[in-house]
């Protein structure tokens, strides 16, 4: 599923927004590059929405995205160092849409997996465990 790299006319907004969208994976299947250009994060649900439909993830390297760098098509860049991010979304651009071991890290990564560790610490908390 290899995309051709955009020829981006800075006329044009090449810079899509949207409002309220049903389908949010619907627009993670129709975007090039999924960036996240965060300092801080909790458990980022948007980078594994992203990765859940084998979309190019580009993000800042910290420690709450780290447990991504698995993900066979993410690259990452310093914070705030602008220059590494857009070589790094150039990089997702130019490799753009691959096979990805998305399956086997939602695996690890996934709800359902985080809703069955939450599941094992609440019965060790009422004491089942």
């Amino acid at each position: 599923m290899a995309r051709e790299t955009p020829d981006i006319d800075p006329e044009e907004p090449w810079i899509k927004y949207f409002n309220n969208y049903e389908d949010i994976f619907a627009v993670y299947r129709a975007i090039d590059v999924y960036l996240m250009a965060s300092r801080n994060e909790g458990l980022p649900y948007s980078v594994l929405e992203a990765i859940s439909q084998n979309t190019p993830i580009v993000i800042s390297d910290i420690q709450e995205n780290r447990f991504a760098k698995s993900y066979s098509n993410s690259y990452y860049y310093p914070v705030e160092d602008d220059d590494a991010c857009a070589e790094a979304i150039m990089k997702a651009m130019k490799t753009g849409f691959i096979e990805t071991n998305s399956a086997e890290f939602l695996k690890k990564y996934g709800v359902d997996e985080w809703c069955h560790k939450i599941l094992k610490v609440y019965d060790i908390v009422i004491g089942k465990k």
